[in-house]
């Protein structure tokens, strides 16, 4: 969960400093917040994924706007708590 919140608020920053790499629109950005704007939320998020609460891929896709290698570390995270 830390790996993940803190590669993807990197990531946030870095779009936020650059328009051209603006990947969320203002709608996704703040669904993104929802679920990883701290390490509580991200933590909970990552819990809810793993024990049916919500399905993964309403997780998966804004981490997937920021970055490939984020989206794969969650994928990841998915397969090792399920496996």
């Amino acid at each position: 969960a830390v790996c993940i919140l803190q590669f993807a608020v990197d990531e946030v920053r870095l779009q936020a400093g650059n328009s051209t790499l603006v990947a969320l629109t203002d709608i996704e950005f703040q669904e993104y917040m929802a679920r990883y704007g701290n390490l509580p939320e991200s933590m909970f998020t990552l819990f809810m994924c793993i024990t049916g609460g919500i399905d993964w891929v309403e997780s998966y896709t804004p981490l997937k706007k920021i970055s490939g290698v984020l989206a794969f570390l969650f994928a990841g995270y998915i397969c090792f708590s399920t496996l």
